[in-house]
């Protein structure tokens, strides 16, 4: 990237590219082949999904609350035993005490308060009718984009075997608000959005399907992603969305001695304070006006088509057969 000027869209997007916890996926213009197409939510909450909007966080828990079960219930609740001990039987310095407590019990709050403070402004709408995506900067404040400027990629990494990312442009008050140097120094990526909504959507397939969900209904509305029962994959059910995985017994159990009952509470309770702005709720209501506005949808391709294959893609085209694509 040239050290001149800010970096554009497509030079931030190829940071991206260079990153090894990334794969970029195919994007808007390409579809999934048909007969590999199984969607298997519950759409009937029309508070999240409806012919106008998708918002898929909505109701749902907090991102990376299973951090913060970990940190309370191992690394706070390890160390508050480890303190006790040494003050029962006189082991160490008081040094070595306020060190202890800062390291085990402070810490666990820090992030706690970072996951309480940003759970105020974690809203997603797929807006169908106007074209766009809205993402939450807080509460009463949104960013949007166009949809046709969404790229997908898929994230690896220790805390994920596969989940789906969204990017998209950096607004364009950053560039006229920031100088050339902070701007690179602030946005080494793209601005993006976890686009994860249920937790069957991990893993390479997991991710290209739900993609091609959001990419189905800005094209086609909600009618083209309904469940097929018929495609469902042996133990699968048909039913809404959301993101924790059932916990069997003895995860219960962890989950209550790590205050997990009392950190979901606390999050919730902060993310049902957020709310949209006027203008996004203008823009997602029924007969909105919106002129000035490219609501095309985005049709793909008609020469080419992608089937997931594990944690490989294969590119076939009208008639199935494979074809190279760079």
């Amino acid at each position: 990237m040239s050290q001149a000027g800010k970096p554009t869209y497509e030079e931030l997007l190829d940071n991206v590219r260079h990153n090894s916890e990334y794969t970029e996926l195919p994007g808007v213009e390409i579809a999934m082949w048909p007969e590999d197409v199984a969607f298997y939510d519950d759409l009937s909450n029309q508070e999240r999904f409806n012919e106008y909007f998708l918002e898929p966080k909505k109701g749902q828990p907090i991102e990376g609350a299973h951090l913060l079960y970990l940190l309370f219930g191992a690394w706070h609740n390890i160390g508050v035993i480890v303190l006790l001990h040494g003050l029962i039987f006189d082991i160490g310095t008081w040094g070595d005490f306020l060190f202890g407590c800062a390291l085990f019990l402070v810490v666990p709050w820090i992030v706690f308060l970072w996951a309480w403070f940003g759970a105020s402004g974690i809203g997603v709408r797929f807006n169908r009718h106007a074209q766009l995506v809205h993402i939450g900067d807080g509460s009463g404040k949104a960013k949007t984009f166009a949809w046709h400027d969404v790229v997908p990629f898929l994230r690896t990494g220790i805390d994920t075997s596969g989940k789906l990312v969204l990017f998209l442009p950096v607004e364009p008050e950053a560039y006229s608000r920031l100088s050339d140097k902070h701007f690179r120094q602030i946005h080494k990526k793209p601005t993006w959005t976890n686009a994860t909504l249920d937790f069957r959507d991990h893993g390479p397939e997991g991710c290209m399907h739900r993609f091609e969900f959001y990419r189905r209904y800005m094209e086609r509305g909600l009618e083209a992603v309904q469940p097929d029962s018929e495609k469902l994959s042996p133990g699968e059910e048909i039913r809404e969305p959301y993101l924790p995985m059932s916990r069997g017994p003895l995860l219960k159990v962890l989950h209550f001695l790590a205050g997990g009952p009392l950190i979901d509470w606390a999050l919730r309770k902060r993310a049902e304070k957020f709310y949209w702005p006027e203008e996004v709720e203008r823009l997602c209501a029924p007969g909105a006006d919106l002129s000035g506005i490219d609501t095309t949808p985005v049709k793909p391709r008609e020469d080419l088509f992608y089937r997931a294959r594990g944690a490989l893609i294969d590119f076939v085209d009208a008639e199935g057969k494979p074809v190279s694509w760079n």
